[in-house]
């Protein structure tokens, strides 16, 4: 088998050179629909404008080609694109995975497009699987030329604006070392220890600044602005989340997220997640804590889910007057909070004892579900919890 494409005839590679290049327009689409689902640098909403992913794939793909019909000593000669892909991104903070899965999907589509290509040639089967093993072989040098260059802007001493994407970056779910150890030098944080995330989301209008405290109890806070909403990465050290409770002043103003405790800066893009989860809790403005909210973020993550919960828990139960209703499912929420103490509900609830008793046969009898079955608490709990997050949508009560 010949060692490179360029001993090809030249007939062969002008043609083929011809043939892709009327693709590259084609072949950039199909790269950037498979990147957009893939990765999140890639969409709308990601760190990468909008604008440049079309023309830099397109670029790409055409230095691609250049180097596909070139001797292998002459290769390295086409790493300019590669290089500066690579850099533009370490500085925008696109995580090290996203920028290979693009030269991946670069390389399938070229080369099923060459593949095609050659078949309808009727190219030799050897001609065939040399222009592929070229094509992959570009693939693979100009994609480590782009990592090398994303790394090497990682570990240069960050400037501001370059740390803030990189630390986008990783509240993105970016988790590689180079990021984590740029983002450690630049803020001067630790690599491990315990960190956890805010989330602010705005009723009205923007984040004040003023609300953007930068320390709470001693541990600091570092905030970064996503369009109208605060994102802060909290280094807990050994305070506990709820420790923030003070700082996050202003709460009517937002609907405010808080993360567990996580371990390490690379576990910033699990700890926004929670953050999100524990804010779409709130129905209107509030502070909520994941650690104090987590059969509510359950419920929230598939609402549908949770109404087919409430009504088939609670059907009989909603379907009562608003007034008998409401009288048994503060009962039974009293009584949950409450461990089972009867005396305790009746207190809290300033009735008679054997009132709440009453309630609770009764919320039995109409659910078929027993108080003294673990399992049966555990349902009419996160249903009742539903309800109280969703509202009361069933068709309708009777009296």
């Amino acid at each position: 088998m010949i060692d490179d494409l360029a001993q090809v005839g030249p007939d062969v590679r002008q043609r083929y050179q011809k043939a892709m290049r009327l693709r590259v327009h084609h072949l950039t689409g199909r790269v950037l629909d498979s990147l957009k689902q893939a990765e999140h640098a890639y969409r709308s909403s990601g760190t990468i404008p909008s604008q440049e992913p079309p023309q830099w794939i397109a670029r790409s793909i055409d230095r691609a080609l250049d180097a596909v019909t070139l001797p292998s000593p002459e290769i390295p000669g086409t790493l300019d694109m590669p290089h500066r892909t690579g850099t533009r991104r370490g500085r925008q903070g696109v995580p090290e995975r996203a920028l290979l899965r693009a030269y991946h999907l670069g390389g399938r589509e070229l080369s099923l497009a060459s593949t095609q290509w050659a078949m309808e040639e009727g190219l030799d089967h050897r001609d065939v699987a040399q222009l592929i093993d070229a094509i992959w072989r570009v693939t693979e040098e100009h994609s480590a030329a782009a990592v090398t260059a994303l790394r090497g802007v990682r570990e240069e001493i960050v400037e501001p604006r370059r740390a803030g994407h990189l630390l986008d970056a990783l509240l993105n779910g970016d988790d590689e070392g180079c990021t984590v150890a740029a983002v450690a030098r630049s803020f001067a944080v630790p690599e491990t220890g315990r960190y956890a995330v805010v989330v602010r989301h705005p009723v009205h209008g923007g984040v004040r600044e003023e609300d953007l405290v930068p320390f709470a109890r001693g541990t600091r806070l570092v905030w970064r602005r996503h369009g109208v909403t605060a994102v802060g990465v909290a280094v807990l050290g050994t305070a506990a989340p709820t420790s923030l409770a003070g700082a996050l002043d202003g709460s009517g103003a937002y609907r405010t997220g808080v993360s567990g405790a996580l371990e390490g800066l690379a576990s910033l893009g699990r700890a926004r997640q929670g953050a999100e989860a524990a804010a779409r809790t709130l129905r209107g403005p509030g502070l909520a804590f994941l650690e104090e909210r987590f059969p509510a973020a359950m419920l929230q993550a598939d609402p549908g889910l949770a109404r087919q919960l409430q009504a088939q828990m609670l059907g009989p139960v909603l379907a009562l007057d608003a007034g008998r209703r409401d009288a048994l499912l503060e009962t039974l929420e009293a009584w949950l909070r409450a461990g089972g103490s009867a005396s305790r509900v009746a207190d809290d609830l300033f009735c008679h004892r054997n009132t709440v008793q009453n309630r609770l046969r009764r919320l039995e009898e109409l659910t078929g579900r027993s108080l003294a079955v673990p399992a049966d608490v555990i349902d009419l709990g996160l249903a009742v919890q539903a309800f109280r997050q969703f509202g009361d949508e069933s068709p309708g009560r009777a009296g």
